[in-house]
């Protein structure tokens, strides 16, 4: 089953079977969250405890059941990625982690979005840097103290690509109050001119 359908059907789903429904399901739910608090490594233990409780459990119709069953497993399988990546197990950081997606494989065949602090230390063939503009690269708040960071953000933009590398910058920028801005291109764009004239 489509799972955005599924969402569009619980528009009609009847509201008083799921109060009832989170009456039935809260004890087991608590009593395996203080199982869980009291030894983080039950986990998945308790998951698959709760899920074969609720496969085989009556009260509830089968759309809940599904639902709840898909949710639990949801549950779980972030579980194992969190516990394969992080030392320092908590419920607290798997919580954080889950809200923050990092919990969840992604396919590594794809276009990554990312800023430049995000992209540090991983390679790409090909990158597309977009904006290089004064006031974007360096950012129009630097200083002289703080431009050393900004040569670095630079390099760390600019060298992200094992094979190709795609540079914009804008001519003119529409400003929040609705002018029309030229915009000047980095010194950078100029420095790698330099370095391949």
């Amino acid at each position: 089953m489509n799972y955005f359908k599924e969402m569009f059907e619980l528009d009609n789903y009847n509201l008083n079977e799921i109060h009832r429904n989170i009456d039935l399901i809260y004890p087991e739910i608590f009593n395996a969250s203080k199982n869980i608090h009291a030894n983080i490594q039950l986990f998945t233990r308790e998951i698959d405890t709760l899920i074969s409780y609720y496969s085989e459990k009556r009260d509830f119709s089968d759309e809940f059941k599904y639902l709840l069953i898909n949710d639990l497993k949801f549950l779980k399988t972030n579980w194992v990625n969190y516990s394969a990546s992080s030392e320092n197990k908590s419920l607290t950081s798997f919580i954080n982690d889950m809200h923050l997606g990092k919990t969840q494989k992604t396919d590594l065949s794809g276009i990554s979005l990312l800023t430049v602090h995000k992209s540090k230390g991983l390679e790409f063939d090909t990158t597309f840097v977009l904006g290089l503009n004064e006031g974007t690269l360096p950012d129009y708040r630097a200083t002289e103290d703080t431009m050393a960071e900004e040569d670095n953000n630079a390099y760390v933009a600019l060298s992200r690509a094992k094979r190709r590398c795609y540079i914009s910058a804008l001519k003119f920028k529409m400003m929040p109050w609705g002018s029309r801005e030229p915009q000047e291109i980095s010194r950078y764009i100029e420095r790698i001119e330099d370095v391949f004239n």
